[in-house]
């Protein structure tokens, strides 16, 4: 038998599509038949109306906004290898709304100011605030061991409405060595719902280490122990930031051009040197 590959929703989503921030994007995983014929990741590439192309990985999302509503094709694109496999990679045809696309734009029921998670003995302690919220429903918790599948591990319920600065918490006792990640789904009163970006905690001693690297950007700095200072610098070496934290995890969110640069973390017995690469 040949092995086939297929597009196939990610988990929780509907369509192949979910909302970044205001924005309509593609979401996609692939399903391999005789998968162990595989060597290597599958990819997604998207065409539709207006020109739209785009390829993704499986399992991620895209980063190009859907603004046209129509019929779009999303083809499975296998691994090079096996390199005899031909026309293993199969095609669906998604046909996005403009309502889904309206809906991007009117979600942000809870303006999301922070989101956090931090480790706090043996816990993950999970923290958000809004900054306002209109016709909010609940909020979920997700987390995931590779930051690419995530799991529900608990649901609190939204204020509804609020023009107040609102904090909410989540504890997680199932924790194990290694990184976890989470992200929150925001729902509101009418379904729609949106993500937040994903953050992560480290439960092994181990290197300081920054996730997701590379990034767009957004990134931790995690595995701190005791007072750092820590450094953001081009290529060149110039600094461009820097604080002093004791934290265990740090928060970056950069507005620098993509290309690479160096966290330089200093403590009382140490200087460690990391290359961060920031994507377009």
């Amino acid at each position: 038998f040949s092995p086939i590959s297929i597009p196939t929703d990610v988990s929780g989503v509907t369509n192949y599509v979910v909302c970044s921030g205001s924005d309509l994007v593609f979401t996609s995983d692939v399903s391999d038949c005789f998968s162990s014929s595989f060597v290597g990741s599958s990819t997604i590439q998207i065409t539709g109306p207006g020109g739209f192309s785009e390829t993704i990985n499986s399992g991620s999302s895209g980063s190009i906004p859907i603004t046209q509503a129509g019929d779009y094709t999303l083809t499975a694109q296998i691994p090079n290898s096996p390199a005899q496999c031909i026309d293993c990679g199969r095609s669906v045809c998604v046909t996005v709304l403009q309502t889904e696309i309206d809906n991007c734009t009117s979600i942000l029921a809870s303006e999301l100011s922070n989101f956090s998670a931090q480790k706090v003995d043996n816990l993950v302690r999970v923290k958000w605030e809004t900054a306002s919220e209109n016709e909010s429903d609940f909020f979920e918790v997700l987390r995931s061991t590779n930051g690419i599948d995530f799991e529900n591990i608990g649901i609190i319920e939204a204020a509804g409405n609020s023009n107040q600065n609102l904090s909410y918490q989540l504890d997680d006792y199932d924790v194990k060595n290694g990184i976890r990640y989470y992200k929150l789904k925001m729902v509101d009163l009418n379904g729609a719902f949106n993500y937040s970006s994903v953050v992560a905690t480290n439960f092994e001693e181990s290197k300081i280490q920054v996730v997701p690297n590379p990034s767009n950007g957004s990134f931790q700095l995690i595995g701190l122990k005791g007072t750092n200072q820590i450094e953001l610098l081009d290529v060149q070496g110039k600094v461009l930031k820097q604080l002093e934290s004791s934290q265990s995890n740090e928060y970056f969110y950069l507005n620098q051009t993509h290309g690479m640069y160096l966290l330089r973390i200093t403590n009382s017995t140490s200087t460690s040197i990391i290359r961060v690469l920031v994507g377009e």
